[in-house]
C-alpha cells in the first residue's frame, strides 16, 4: 500500500461487488499479470511458459492470449503499454542483464528500438497512439520516433541526467530534469522537442506524473517544509498545490480531474476542491490509481496488515468492490480505461498469480 500511513474515510454500509474474469495464462504457465488496457478492451501483460521463460503477451477483449515473440536466448520479456492500434510497448533483458525497448505492432511483429551510443541502461515509460514511445537511454530522456530513431531530449543546463516519464497524443512530453544538486525539476517537452520549466513549489523537487490531451499535468512537488505535495499544472506550466502535505497525483483525465492519496486517503481534485473517495467497509487506507474521461477512479482500499482490495469510484464517488473470484484475493489495479474496464492482478487458491478484468 505504498507507505500509507493516516486513516482514510468512512464506507457505506454495503457495497456492491464487481465480478473478475480470469484471463488466465499461457499454456503450461503458471503465471501472468497485466499492465495495461486500451479502449478496445485488449490487454497487454506478461505471461509465463512450463519452460518458466516470462514472455510479453497481449489479450484480446475476448480473452484469447497471444504470446510475443523475444530473441533466441531470452528467457524475460515484460510490456509497459498498450495503445488504440494494438502496439504494445515493453523489454527484454539479455543474458548479461542488460534491458532492451522494443515494441510489438497488432500483428505481433517486434521491432527492437534503438539507443544512443554508449547506452548501458535504458526504459521505456509511455507510448501514444501515433507509435511515438519515451523513457529513457541511461543518463538521457529520450523519444522513440515513429520512422524508427531516437532522439535525445534537452535538458536544463547544469544537468546530470533525466527521464520522460509520459507523452500525449500530440507529442507533448513531461518528465523530470536531474540536476548536479541532486534535485528533479518537472519540465515539458513540446513536440519540437522545445524544453519548458514547470513551476515549483520552492523544495527544490518537482515530478510529474501523468500528462493530458491538452498538455495539463500532475504530479507532486516539494515545498520549503520538506513535505511533498500533489500538484497540477497547466498547459501553461502554471502549478496549483492541491495538497495537503505528503500527497501525490497519480492520474490526471482530459478534463483536468486529478486523482491519488493524501496520507492514506484515496483523494479526486476537481478545480481546487479535494474529495476523499470512501473505502470498503473495515478498511482505512487506499489509493486512487488512475481515473478515465466520464471521472471514473479505480484504486485499492486496505489495512496495513493484509493486501489492499481493488475498488472502482463511480464519478458521484460511489465505492464499487473488484472482486475476486471465491477463496481467491486481489494483489493490483494496474489500469483503467474509458469503458470503465480495468485490469490488475489476483492469487490463486494454490498461491499462483493470474492476470484479470472487471
Amino acid at each position: 500500500m505504498v507507505g500509507l500511513i493516516a486513516a482514510g474515510s468512512a464506507a457505506p454500509a454495503a457495497a456492491a461487488v464487481r465480478a473478475p474474469v480470469d484471463l488466465g495464462t499461457l499454456p503450461g504457465g503458471d503465471y501472468s499479470a497485466t499492465t495495461a488496457i486500451n479502449n478496445q478492451g485488449s490487454v497487454a501483460g506478461i505471461a509465463n511458459t512450463s519452460d518458466g521463460v516470462s514472455h510479453p503477451v497481449r489479450w484480446s477483449r475476448t480473452g484469447t492470449i497471444t504470446q510475443l515473440s523475444l530473441p533466441d536466448g531470452v528467457d524475460f520479456g515484460q510490456t509497459v503499454d498498450i495503445n488504440e492500434s494494438n502496439t504494445v510497448l515493453g523489454y527484454y533483458q539479455d543474458q548479461q542483464l542488460a534491458l532492451h525497448p522494443a515494441a510489438w505492432d497488432a500483428s505481433g511483429v517486434r521491432t527492437d528500438l534503438p539507443l544512443p551510443p554508449g547506452t548501458e541502461f535504458s526504459r521505456v515509460n509511455d507510448l501514444n497512439n501515433a507509435g511515438t514511445a519515451v523513457g529513457y537511454a541511461s543518463p538521457n530522456p529520450v523519444r522513440w520516433n515513429t520512422d524508427g530513431t531516437v532522439t535525445v531530449l534537452p535538458l536544463l543546463p547544469d544537468a546530470t541526467g533525466g527521464q520522460a516519464v509520459a507523452i500525449n497524443d500530440a507529442g507533448t512530453i513531461v518528465g523530470f530534469s536531474r540536476q548536479s544538486d541532486g534535485t528533479g525539476h518537472a519540465v515539458r517537452w513540446s513536440p519540437d522537442g522545445t524544453i519548458t520549466v514547470l513551476g515549483a513549489l520552492g523544495g527544490g523537487d518537482s515530478d510529474p506524473a501523468d500528462v493530458n490531451e491538452r498538455g495539463a499535468a500532475a504530479g507532486q512537488a516539494r515545498a520549503p517544509d520538506g513535505a511533498f505535495y500533489a500538484v497540477r499544472w497547466t498547459e501553461n506550466g502554471q502549478l496549483t498545490a492541491l495538497g495537503p502535505a505528503y500527497s501525490r497525483a497519480l492520474a490526471i483525465n482530459d478534463r483536468g480531474v486529478v486523482v491519488g492519496t493524501a496520507g492514506s486517503t484515496p483523494t479526486r481534485w476537481t478545480g481546487t476542491t479535494s474529495t476523499a473517495l470512501p473505502l470498503l467497509e473495515g478498511d482505512f487506507q487506499g489509493y486512487a490509481a488512475d481515473v478515465n474521461r466520464t471521472g471514473v477512479v479505480a484504486g485499492l482500499s486496505g489495512d496495513p496488515f493484509t493486501n489492499g482490495r481493488g475498488v472502482v469510484w463511480s464519478a458521484a464517488g460511489t465505492v464499487t468492490e473488484l472482486g475476486p473470484v471465491p477463496g481467491r484475493r486481489v494483489t493490483s489495479v494496474h489500469d483503467l480505461n474509458d469503458r470503465g474496464e480495468i485490469v490488475g492482478n489476483m492469487r490463486m487458491a494454490n498461491g499462483d498469480i493470474h492476470a484479470v478484468r472487471w
